[in-house]
């Protein structure tokens, strides 16, 4: 076992995935490839033998059984709902229901939440929403079915009302209460709610916008509850419906609004809405997954920054003069999009004031701006209501090239070559769909595998060393072509005369290198493909006229230093438990390499102990005598590096 972890972490530093691959196109480690990226799944054996032969006798046949394997459940139910999600598909979230606890009084079980009460006397029987069909007993103080909200006017539904010692208690039905089951339960049911819609729209071929758009969504009956709940919570209803016919698989369904406009596909599901804690918070997710854009800014000084959140308790919520922080220089590249954004979403507090939608807060009869790059971008205008801020959010070209990047960032771990970037685009253009799109990229990576052109030599530039560097001509052509059009005005203009004064600060020059090394710059469809990252970075590292030791040390750091690419966890770990016989009958648990995605799952010393305790467990069902030969199966760097 010793020597298998030491093999692995050899391996993982070895830097593997930048050995060129030798296989032809079509064998069987590529069609696992396929099969893994598509489904999740490695081939049975007999199945990819079959497949080869068959791609063999007629590679014509090639998209066809991408497309295959692209219809399968595990694709649009497990694969999809993932890359769209990232991170969030897997951590928790900030929805909550309070947890009753359980005494006993004369030998009688009695609930309670607060306060656990000492005679029979103030006991109540109610029946709860989870059974109502039945009767619990309960103590009265935690009852209080009238309540709604408290005398601040802070719902029973929020954090403040879940708080210890505040006058709410359980409400009608005891709608703000449960038991520890049921309580998991509906969590469970709203994050697969949110899974389920995305795994509903893939599956039947809607288009990628619905995600966003749709006031329907597919959900078993413990989501559906909590909708309803919502009405009685904003005295819409004044009891829960009869969900005892809901299917228990769940249905396709549109769900109870509050207001029109009130649902904007998973943006408005519970899981989604209520991931974070705050508005803010909630609209950089949003962007996060709608258009790949993270919140990401600049120039902007202690005092400037002192004086705008001057009085303000908490950036993440409605106030801190959000107009100003919106139109400030520095801010405004992300306060513009998320603080105009956060208007179509009033009727959605922070999870201290309700963790549902509240009607009396939202304004779907005003109309108001959305914002792209900053407060010079308008993106056009609609009634400020979820629905409409979702028809404006897809509407957009950044849109479209996320949901092409987070398909490129799972299959090709990062941007593809140009020519790949330009089939997927007009693939995108021509239906919209994911499984279309997935289908294209797949047959991509297949007729590209074994024909990745060579690492890019660095171009001659100006080493120097002093404060000021002079850029060479190639580099110059690659900071115009890719970075100036963002760079050229306002207070990130840093290349505005760049073809009259081809200079850098070396301060600025080491931010360019961090930045672009690490795939955070440039952005949208200026990404840059792998070969035009590393000749950026050469350059860049060129430039800064370093010792032959520095030099060095920095190429292997910038370009280099990163471990193997890997397939998502699950993945791994299913083909490792495989390799043994050994089955897994519950969900693999969560660890923190459940929330990486794209070019962030690589071989790193936390991935290689995963993969020690899955070979581990795996092989304690086998013979001591072949526990040995067990490890070293599963251990095979061949089931979950991506070659």
């Amino acid at each position: 076992m010793r020597r298998a972890i030491v093999l692995l972490a050899a391996i993982g530093c070895s830097g593997r995935a930048s050995v060129q691959p030798t296989q032809a196109p079509l064998d069987e480690t590529t069609l696992d490839t396929i099969a893994v990226l598509a489904t999740g799944k490695r081939l049975p054996p007999t199945e990819r033998a079959a497949l080869r032969a068959k791609l063999d006798a007629n590679p014509g046949a090639l998209e066809a059984e991408i497309a295959r394997l692209v219809a399968t459940r595990e694709f649009s139910h497990d694969v999809a709902p993932r890359l769209l999600l990232g991170y969030m598909t897997a951590a928790p979230f900030s929805f909550d229901i309070a947890i009753l606890k359980t005494t006993k009084i004369d030998e009688t079980v009695v609930h309670w939440r607060k306060q656990e009460c000492k005679s029979l006397a103030d006991v109540v029987e109610v029946a709860p929403w989870w059974a109502p069909q039945t009767t619990i007993k309960i103590c009265k103080d935690d009852y209080r079915p009238e309540l709604l909200r408290d005398s601040q006017g802070a719902f029973c539904n929020g954090g403040k009302g879940l708080a210890i010692g505040k006058e709410c208690g359980c409400g009608p039905s005891l709608i703000f209460c449960a038991d520890k089951e049921h309580q998991q339960k509906t969590l469970w049911g709203l994050r697969q709610e949110t899974v389920n819609t995305i795994g509903y729209i893939v599956s039947h071929d809607l288009p990628l916008a619905d995600v966003f758009t749709t006031s329907y969504s597919f959900r078993d009956a413990d989501a559906a509850w909590v909708h309803y709940r919502d009405q009685i919570v904003n005295g819409v209803l004044d009891k829960m419906p009869d969900l005892s016919s809901w299917p228990a698989e769940g249905q396709w369904a549109e769900r109870p609004a509050l207001w029109p406009g009130q649902h904007a596909g998973i943006l408005t599901d519970h899981q989604f809405a209520f991931f974070s804690d705050g508005p803010r918070d909630r609209m950089r997710s949003y962007y996060e997954r709608a258009w790949c854009k993270s919140p990401a800014s600049f120039g902007v000084d202690v005092d400037q920054f002192r004086t705008l959140v001057h009085g303000a308790q908490d950036l993440r919520y409605h106030g801190a003069r959000w107009k100003e922080l919106a139109a400030a220089p520095g801010c405004t590249t992300c306060h513009a999009r998320l603080d105009y954004g956060m208007q179509f979403f009033l009727g959605y507090p922070d999870v201290m004031t309700a963790m549902g939608p509240t009607i009396a807060t939202q304004t779907p009869s005003e109309e108001g701006p959305l914002y792209g790059d900053d407060i010079e971008d308008p993106r056009g205008k609609a009634k400020l209501t979820p629905h409409e801020f979702g028809k404006l959010l897809v509407a957009q070209p950044e849109f479209a090239d996320c949901m092409i990047q987070h398909v490129t960032d799972h299959v090709f771990g990062g941007a593809p070559s140009l020519a790949a970037q330009d089939v997927l685009a007009r693939e995108y253009k021509r239906t919209g769909r994911m499984r279309d799109l997935m289908t294209k990229a797949l047959v991509v990576y297949a007729r590209e595998r074994g024909t990745l052109p060579p690492p890019a030599t660095a171009s001659p530039t100006t080493p120097a060393r002093g404060d000021t560097i002079t850029l060479g001509k190639p580099l110059v052509g690659m900071i115009e072509e890719h970075c100036q059009h963002c760079h050229e005005q306002g207070a990130l203009g840093f290349f505005a005369d760049l073809d009259r004064r081809p200079t850098v600060t070396r301060a600025r020059m080491l931010a360019m290198l961090r930045l672009t090394a690490f795939d955070l710059m440039p952005k949208g469809a200026h990404r840059l493909s792998s070969p035009q990252r590393r000749a950026m970075v050469s350059d860049m590292v060129s430039a800064l006229g370093l010792s032959a030791d520095a030099d060095r040390n920095a190429r292997a750091y910038y370009a280099g230093f990163t471990g193997s690419r890997t397939h998502f966890i699950d993945a791994s770990r299913d083909a490792i438990a495989d390799s043994a016989a050994f089955h897994q009958t519950e969900r693999w648990p969560w660890v923190s390499e459940s929330m990486l995605e794209g070019d962030e799952v690589t071989l790193t010393p936390s991935a290689i102990i995963q993969f020690a305790q899955t070979a581990v467990l795996a092989c304690k069902a086998v013979p001591a005598s072949a526990r040995e030969q067990c490890l070293t199966r599963a251990l095979d760097p061949d089931l979950y590096i991506v070659p």
